[in-house]
């Protein structure tokens, strides 16, 4: 439950600075659907990171989406 109050913290604070509510707070590692993370890494902004997240997770989901894609064809 603690995540849901951080997401919702964070959204309060990051729309207040920005000044517009149409924002998404989205913990990438929660995120089941390869299409949603997809989404994120290719039209998202990052406001948190930690360590090399991103070098690492970003292929991990490209990887998802190239064997989804396979299996379709």
């Amino acid at each position: 439950m603690r995540i849901h109050k951080v997401r919702f913290e964070l959204y309060d604070r990051v729309s207040h600075l920005l000044r517009d509510d149409r924002i998404d707070i989205i913990v990438l590692n929660l995120v089941e659907s390869f299409e949603l993370k997809y989404s994120i890494i290719s039209e998202g902004k990052i406001i948190f990171e930690k360590d090399d997240f991103r070098i690492i997770t970003e292929p991990k989901i490209l990887n998802e989406c190239l064997d989804f894609s396979q299996t379709t064809l």
